[in-house]
């Protein structure tokens, strides 16, 4: 095989999984309940474009305004 072929490379099915979250065809489920975290994940998802869900959420009513502006959904309802 020639040097730097991706056969040469094994496959990390893991990382493949992650490949249509980072494309943007999935969101990324993030579980977080104080709203630090909240903000936190959303700040992240935000730079890395990446959609998001929240689960968990137990003060995403703190939150509620951003989640909103960001179109955030929880999967608690919560908010």
């Amino acid at each position: 095989m020639e040097k730097g072929s991706p056969a040469k490379y094994d496959r990390d099915l893991k990382l493949e999984a992650l490949v249509p979250v980072v494309r943007g065809e999935l969101p990324v489920l993030v579980f977080a309940d104080r709203s630090r975290e909240i903000r936190n994940a959303v700040e992240f998802c935000d730079k890395q474009k990446l959609r998001m869900i929240l689960a968990g959420g137990e003060e995403a009513y703190k939150v509620k305004d951003l989640l909103r502006s960001k179109g955030i959904p929880s999967s608690s309802g919560r908010c």
